[in-house]
């Protein structure tokens, strides 16, 4: 993979990136390497959180509905 900080902050936005080349002045390579390191930890994330999520919707649910004897 190229190490471009220009595509890097066209395709993902400069205030997104703006973080990573910051802790990382002069070291292109390194930022991207810490965001693609960052992409892969959201992802290992990803499925429990969205477990989570639902989880916790219906738990939400089902208490509005018995504390307001509504369903809707």
């Amino acid at each position: 993979m190229e190490y471009n900080k220009a595509y890097f902050e066209k395709v993902f936005s400069t205030k997104r990136m703006e973080r990573y080349f910051n802790l990382y002045p002069g070291d292109e390579k390194r930022a991207i390497l810490h965001y693609q390191c960052n992409l892969e930890l959201a992802e290992a994330f990803y499925t429990s959180l969205s477990v989570f999520e639902v989880t916790l919707r219906n738990a939400l649910c089902r208490e509005l509905e018995t504390m307001t004897g509504r369903t809707d």
